[in-house]
């Protein structure tokens, strides 16, 4: 990558998007660049870390776990960022990183990242809040592993980009929504995958009450439909009801099949 296409991109990412493009210009000088090939670890859980990395082109996969029976924690592509755990802490992996896809990164050491928080409040107080934003979704995720909770209901996707997959409702209020493609396990959210973003990122909720399941729209774009008709406010879903978000169609079920 050339000078004025580093710059570029920085430019496009929001941690320094309110910078100036002098101060861009000197970050841009000291990002290296580094290409990987689909498949290709970038670090394993444990392994020492002083380097974050913004993603140019391709998808990134995180996750914990054997290498050959990972579980994934989220899947990242530009403009997301990655690493910034192990350079801001004690400088130890907390997870392990491979390609997904053939990958373009733009990186910063931690030599780099640390005189930038120095100076620049602006990039002090993006990476912690993304820090703090991953640290609560993570924490989460474990609390809801560690109550064990119930299943209330699965959601199958019956056609879109995720379709045939299944979707367990862990608690009383499930919210979905547009992936980011950053995002880490919620229990309390369901992620959908959407490249034409006729989802919303906030789309739609179920809600478990006294014995019964609803569903409403949160004023999406392009609105919620449950069994072919448009909703408007809440409605009581039956077991085998089918709504729709954009080009994803889904049904619903209370409990999982035997």
């Amino acid at each position: 990558m050339i000078a004025t296409e580093k710059h570029e991109y920085l430019k496009s990412c929001e941690l320094f998007a309110a910078l100036s493009d002098d101060v861009i210009e000197k970050i841009a000088s000291r990002c290296g660049v580094r290409e990987c090939p689909a498949g290709e670890l970038l670090f394993h859980e444990g392994d020492h870390g002083d380097t974050i990395f913004f993603i140019v082109t391709g998808k990134i996969e995180i996750y914990k776990g054997a290498d050959d029976a990972p579980t994934v924690i989220a899947v990242l592509e530009p403009p997301d960022f990655f690493g910034e755990m192990a350079v801001l802490s004690e400088g130890i992996r907390t997870t392990s990183c491979r390609a997904k896809t053939a990958v373009t990164m733009l990186f910063l050491k931690q030599k780099a990242i640390r005189l930038l928080i120095q100076t620049i409040p602006n990039v002090a107080f993006g990476l912690f809040k993304v820090l703090i934003h991953r640290l609560r979704q993570t924490n989460d995720y474990l609390i809801a592993l560690q109550e064990k909770e119930h299943v209330r209901a699965v959601l199958h996707v019956m056609t879109g980009p995720q379709q045939g997959k299944s979707i367990r409702m862990m608690r009383d209020r499930l919210e979905l929504g547009r992936s980011s493609g950053a995002d880490l396990p919620d229990p309390a959210r369901c992620n959908l995958e959407d490249p034409q973003h006729n989802i919303s990122r906030r789309h739609a909720e179920l809600t478990y009450k006294n014995g019964h399941f609803f569903l409403k729209d949160l004023e999406s774009s392009g609105g919620t439909v449950l069994n072919g008709e448009p909703i408007n406010g809440s409605v009581a879903l039956q077991n085998g009801d089918t709504f729709r978000l954009g080009g994803t169609t889904i049904r619903f079920n209370t409990a999982a099949p035997a």
